[in-house]
């Protein structure tokens, strides 16, 4: 019953059809031939798994390096790739992203929904990699999906959020954000979390939906090759003022946290690129440290005087907390 009904539906789908029939032992292909007049094809496929003009190979195609993905070793041949089981079709349907058909398979079925194409992927990774927020939200809504596991390559798993963080879906981030099964705080494979990925982007909408995930760690410092810095400094640094605004109103973050090469704050960071207006929203928390010191000794009026910022200095020195000494000192070494 399950085939008579899959192939009821796979008729509104020819390109998935076409795929399928390469695959002589499988039920649902069968059954499409005897219930109406679509034939498999017999059309072949080079070993890059591209026939020239065919929709079909769209879902070796690979967005992030823009080239046809080659066969692993042992598959020559789509057949021996995609195999005759519901759980390749539904990675199909993942990529091709048509939310009927995959509702379809995905429901009420007992598919095994966090198993792996050859190539290492989830259908949620291949949901997330196609921005297919509709689909994303599907597998969500099951139980058993597991939802941190998505594409794997070299041993090494690149969660569904990275993903998505990655690719800039804001739809499919925002399923994430709403599912307390997913970790929000996983690291990538250089140790950046998903909000300092997305910081580090520019992407302020991201960042700001990740925030709203219950389990986020908004003071947690990202350990990339560049530095272990935090996501209000990284934010600072940035000029990304909605996301600033969030994570100073948060009662888990500290405002005078120090992190990154020099070991400053994030008005330290402020100062030092004349990110005025972050400095001015920085200066009215009740808390700011205005005389804190980085590894260098250096306040932050320090680091604007010395990038040579006047709007910069003279936003520092309307608050009257600062070193009058320290200040009148680089003035004589003729800093100004």
């Amino acid at each position: 019953m399950k085939h008579e009904k899959l192939a009821g539906e796979l008729q509104r789908y020819p390109h998935l059809f076409h795929l399928l029939s390469q695959l002589s032992t499988n039920p649902i292909v069968a059954t499409i031939s005897k219930r109406s007049s679509m034939q498999p094809s017999t059309q072949m496929h080079g070993s890059m798994g591209q026939c020239g003009n065919c929709k079909i190979c769209k879902p070796y195609y690979n967005p992030v390096s823009f080239q046809y993905l080659t066969f692993p070793v042992g598959f020559s041949s789509l057949k021996d790739l995609i195999g005759s089981d519901l759980g390749s079709l539904i990675h199909i349907s993942a990529i091709h992203g048509d939310p009927e058909l995959f509702k379809l398979l995905v429901t009420g079925t007992n598919v095994d929904i966090n198993a792996r194409t050859p190539f290492g992927e989830t259908a949620l990774g291949l949901a997330a990699l196609y921005g297919h927020h509709a689909l994303v939200q599907l597998l969500a809504d099951r139980a058993d999906t597991d939802m941190n596991l998505g594409i794997t390559t070299g041993g090494t798993n690149t969660a569904p959020l990275t993903i998505a963080v990655n690719r800039r879906y804001e739809g499919v981030v925002t399923v994430f954000a709403k599912d307390l099964r997913v970790n929000a705080n996983i690291r990538d494979t250089s140790g950046k979390t998903p909000l300092c990925q997305a910081i580090h982007q520019g992407d302020e909408n991201i960042a700001i939906i990740l925030l709203h995930h219950e389990m986020i760690l908004a003071d947690d410092i990202s350990v990339d090759e560049r530095a272990h810095e935090l996501p209000l400094r990284l934010a600072a640094r940035r000029g990304l003022h909605h996301v600033v605004n969030a994570l100073i109103a948060r009662h888990d973050v500290d405002v005078n946290k120090k992190s990154g090469l020099e070991k400053s704050s994030a008005l330290h960071a402020a100062a030092t690129v004349g990110q005025n207006r972050i400095i001015e929203m920085l200066l009215k928390h009740p808390d700011i440290d205005v005389n804190s010191v980085d590894m260098r000794d250096q306040t932050p009026l320090a680091a604007a005087i010395k990038n040579g910022d006047l709007d910069t200095i003279q936003i520092l020195l309307d608050q009257r907390k600062w070193r009058c000494a320290e200040f009148a000192a680089r003035i004589t070494r003729g800093f100004l």
